[in-house]
């Protein structure tokens, strides 16, 4: 199984639109322990902004054990055990975070995203507890009339854990007249969320999108994806977007090197040149330097450009599983069957203790590698250079 096929195993195709802004939402539930899905989902899919629930951060979580390449990450925890929300935002689309938007304890995140040839968007980040108060509710509709108050292009996404076509209950109402006195349009019309209890089968639309430009804008979708219980929101508004820089990978060009010509060249270089150093770091260095040079000239360096890869330890028997949870979830939710639902779990816990255990020995080998380096990096030096002085005098 190749690179790409693992990728394209491994995570939910959207098929969004090739062009347009491409906004999304998801309860990932916990995201250290999904990032790896996240990262897969933003790259295959090109999603813009992603908008994520339930985050589970604390402060003992640094930037660094959750970023992902080629994205900015914007963040407002809670804790380990629940809440948070956060946003990824593509590195080549400019924005600025607006604090001055929250109120009060809600738990929201706002970003002022800016777009060639118009004026400014806002995008915000919204999870309402179930258990929340009746003035949590209207805490956050004034963070709606703070947001249309400015005059912007705005989209609200997240989870409200309000049931949006139960049109009796008071939480529905009360949200209707807010986002109509606002101006906002709510997108999202098909189930968010499925689950089963006690052979009772739940299907609820309480993943949001709220946006003030609906007719710029195409229809909502919401599509399951494998490694949560609700599906993935998204929304593409109709406008132009900074085109995405490729990334730029340097290495040596070894395609053409001929190997009698450069064993010729390094057998001639003046290697006695490194003892003349009394200390071992320049001596090291100047090792670096004579054999750089004649690298250049063997095998000269070389740019060019790569698309993203999955997580290292994603090989074919976890990309594999990944397909068939991915599947797995697609049906329970399409039949409505007690035992698609149950095979669907045992797929999921499969997948989930698998990717745990290859990441898991991937992550320490590094980590063992660099304990290595930093240990013995001095000595490993000192040996390079007394192997190079040995092949020079053979």
């Amino acid at each position: 199984m190749t690179t790409s096929t693992i990728t394209n195993t491994c995570s939910i195709d959207l098929h969004l639109i090739r062009k347009g802004l491409h906004i999304a939402q998801v309860n990932v539930c916990s995201l250290p322990n999904k990032i790896h899905e996240i990262f897969n989902l933003v790259n295959i899919n090109n999603i813009h902004i992603l908008a994520l629930t339930k985050t589970h951060l604390d402060a003992s979580v640094n930037d660094g054990q959750i970023i992902i390449h080629g994205y900015s990450l914007l963040r407002r925890d809670r804790n380990r055990n629940g809440g948070g929300v956060a946003l990824y935002i593509q590195n080549h689309i400019p924005f600025k975070r607006r604090d001055d938007l929250n109120v009060c304890q809600v738990e929201a995140l706002w970003a002022q995203v800016h777009l060639p040839h118009q004026a400014p968007i806002l995008v915000g980040c919204v999870y309402r507890p179930p258990s929340s108060k009746v003035s949590y509710l209207g805490d956050l509709c004034t963070g709606f009339d703070q947001a249309t108050d400015s005059n912007r292009d705005v989209f609200i996404l997240g989870d409200f854990n309000i049931y949006w076509k139960d049109h009796n209950n008071l939480n529905v109402t009360t949200l209707m007249r807010y986002a109509k006195n606002c101006g906002l349009k709510q997108a999202v019309n098909d189930t968010t969320r499925s689950s089963i209890k006690l052979g009772h089968r739940s299907d609820t639309c309480i993943d949001l999108i709220f946006c003030n430009i609906p007719l710029q804008c195409l229809k909502a979708r919401s599509m399951p994806v494998g490694w949560t219980d609700h599906n993935i929101v998204t929304i593409t508004m109709n406008t132009k977007v900074p085109k995405k820089p490729p990334r730029i990978v340097v290495k040596r060009n070894l395609k053409k090197i001929n190997h009698e010509l450069f064993l010729n060249d390094l057998a001639a270089v003046l290697w006695e040149l490194i003892y003349l150093k009394d200390d071992l770091n320049h001596a090291t260095e100047c090792f670096i330097d004579l054999l750089t040079e004649v690298m250049d000239h063997h095998a000269p360096i070389r740019k060019s450009t790569v698309g993203a890869r999955p997580s290292p330890w994603i090989d074919d028997e976890l990309g594999e599983a990944f397909s068939q949870r991915n599947m797995a979830k697609v049906l329970a939710a399409k039949s409505k069957l007690e035992i698609n639902q149950q095979n669907y779990r045992t797929l999921h816990n499969y997948a989930v203790k698998l990717n745990r255990k290859k990441s898991y020995f991937t992550t320490m080998l590094l980590l063992i590698l660099k304990m290595i380096l930093k240990r013995y990096g001095t000595q490993l030096r000192a040996y390079l250079v007394h192997l190079s002085h040995h092949a020079h005098l053979v």
